[in-house]
């Protein structure tokens, strides 16, 4: 007979195998949906009061680990300061 040295992960090693399969996809997906509302924002704004400025990039912390994303940084010239207009609230 011949000896099988295959290998199986045991529940823990496949666990964290999902899990981070899952942090992946997630933060992949929520980076996608923040830029994506952002440049709806960007072109839905109020092109006279708020001038883009330039992209800049910030780190959402969540459940599932750091989110990088870059979203648009304006110039709002009724308020004169600089704002962004995705606003990332903690709950």
């Amino acid at each position: 007979m011949q000896n099988h040295t295959t290998k199986y992960p045991n529940l823990k090693q496949l666990e964290l195998l999902v899990w981070r399969i899952c942090q992946f996809f997630f933060i992949e997906i929520m980076k996608r949906i923040l830029e994506d509302l952002d440049a709806q924002i960007a072109q839905e704004r109020d092109t006279q009061r708020f001038r883009m400025k330039e992209k800049s990039p910030t780190v959402i912390n969540s459940l599932f680990g750091a989110i990088p994303i870059k979203r648009n940084y304006y110039f709002d010239q009724k308020a004169h300061e600089s704002v962004y207009l995705l606003m990332l609230f903690r709950i």
